[in-house]
């Protein structure tokens, strides 16, 4: 009966510790940061959880005459270095990016760019809408979501 005691607290406790390691997207930036990015303040956060956690930061409506909102995305998944460089370097139009994290790819495209980074064996994707330079902005964005990870 101890051992089995014993069993069940090292599973529990374990399991809890992986739980608390995996960070919430949620919580790799704050609204000032978002809003900042955004150039708008932020109207309301949608989480979503599950093998990928992500993050939505939605700015109020751009104007009185239309419910088109700003929005920012952060995805973030446990990932290995190795399958995070099959799945994102292999996409068509994938393209290096220096600078912030161990590894990053770019894909840019007329309507969606997006900037994924693996560090630390996490893998997260940053998209943003609506923003003069997608990829500039994505690539500061990152690099705050980076120190949060």
């Amino acid at each position: 009966m101890r051992a089995f005691l014993a069993v069940a607290l090292f599973a529990t406790v374990a399991g809890s510790a992986s739980a608390a390691k995996h960070p919430s997207a949620c919580a790799l930036l704050t609204n000032a940061e978002a809003g900042k990015a955004l150039g708008a303040r932020i109207a309301y956060v949608t989480p979503q959880s599950g093998p990928v956690q992500s993050c939505t930061w939605n700015s109020a409506p751009l104007s009185k005459a239309t419910s088109v909102r700003k929005w920012l995305m952060v995805q973030l998944t446990a990932k290995t270095e190795a399958v995070f460089v099959h799945d994102e370097g292999g996409q068509q139009g994938s393209v290096p990016i220096r600078g912030i994290g161990k590894i990053a790819f770019g894909t840019p495209g007329n309507q969606v760019v997006q900037l994924a980074v693996w560090k630390d064996g996490y893998a997260f994707t940053v998209f943003v809408t609506y923003a003069a330079s997608p990829l500039k902005t994505e690539l500061g964005l990152a690099r705050i979501v980076a120190q949060h990870l």
